[in-house]
């Protein structure tokens, strides 16, 4: 196998990887609202034990902060995700 060959096979492995990362990334990214949602539910409904919280216990100051911070947290995950992103072709980058 000369250089040529072994480059253009390197481009057709990098170019599978690619589409297979893409396509991978398209349904995770489809389904992370979902799953937002039932963190959110699990966190701000939940006591940590899993039973139902009573929301008579507590504040109205304490439940704001509360889902402020849940808020904030899964803010934070949609912000990493807005940055991540892939290269088509990172070899010829080099």
């Amino acid at each position: 196998m000369d250089q040529n060959e072994f480059v253009k096979f390197c481009q057709q492995i990098e170019n599978q990887v690619y589409e297979s990362i893409k396509n991978t990334f398209s349904k995770k990214i489809q389904e992370i609202s979902q799953i937002a949602i039932e963190y959110f539910k699990k966190k701000f409904w939940y006591e940590e034990n899993g039973e139902a919280k009573i929301w008579s216990k507590y504040e109205d100051d304490v439940i704001d902060s509360s889902y402020k911070k849940l808020r904030a947290d899964l803010l934070d995950v949609f912000d990493t995700f807005r940055f991540l992103k892939t290269f088509r072709n990172p070899l010829k980058c080099k």
